[in-house]
């Protein structure tokens, strides 16, 4: 006769020590986060743009001028219409940005290290303050940092994926999230040639999810083109390009 099947014991997830600290690591770098942007970003800490961009995303008005900033301008634009302080919309924003990185080196570590080295990764991105001795401009480079490892990881996830759907969905959404790094700031050029080797390290056609990546990219102009001529008023022209 088999066996009986084998009962369950409790719940599925366990938590070691290491664990529990990593979580606890995470949610105390979030609030370090928050409480640095709230209290310090205003009081001279950062640099001068920083404010600038806040305020200038409670303008009811066109940005063209700061086409190397557009994304961002239009993401303080897009937390400043859930929340009445800009303060506040500025520092949920940068909180969230931090942890949305976090979240993707998890993703990236599990790959290669398990569930225990990806929780130290994360864990480590958020408290990474209170190892420097100048922040400067705290706000700009966390978006760009993670709509950079947004399109890196979707070209990864293009290479590795089974199905030819999923390959042109990864490379589109890899397409729209560079794009979006870009245009939040200028650095994020930085991340093309490292998806560009990604997608051609493999064998399976490339010329297909290069076309649909550029598609994504030219989505992303598109969205922004479309939140300008649905919420600014005035004659504008093509801005986000």
């Amino acid at each position: 006769a088999a066996p009986p099947p084998p009962q369950p014991t409790g719940s599925r997830l366990t938590y070691s020590r290491g664990s529990v600290a990593a979580w606890c690591a995470l949610f105390a770098g979030a609030a370090v986060w928050f409480w640095l942007s709230r209290t310090l970003f205003f009081v001279g800490v950062s640099e001068w743009d920083d404010a600038l961009y806040v305020d200038r995303a409670a303008m009811p008005t066109a940005m063209w001028e700061i086409r190397n900033r557009y994304v961002h301008v239009w993401s303080l634009r897009s937390f400043q219409a859930l929340f009445e302080s800009r303060q506040t919309a500025a520092s949920v924003y940068a909180t969230s940005s931090v942890l949305g990185i976090a979240g993707i080196a998890y993703l990236f570590t599990r790959r290669v290290a398990g569930t225990g080295a990806a929780l130290l990764a994360a864990a480590l991105i958020p408290v990474y303050p209170a190892f420097t001795r100048h922040l400067t401009a705290p706000m700009v480079d966390p978006p760009m940092v993670l709509w950079s490892m947004a399109g890196l990881f979707c070209a990864v996830s293009s290479v590795e994926a089974k199905s030819a759907r999923r390959q042109l969905l990864f490379a589109a959404a890899s397409g729209f999230f560079a794009y979006l790094a870009v245009k939040t700031k200028e650095t994020g050029l930085a991340v093309l040639p490292a998806i560009a080797v990604t997608l051609l390290a493999d064998a399976r056609p490339f010329r297909e999810r290069l076309a649909v990546w550029i598609g994504g990219a030219a989505l992303a102009g598109v969205v922004l083109a479309a939140l300008d001529r649905a919420f600014l008023p005035g004659d504008m022209a093509w801005r986000p390009g």
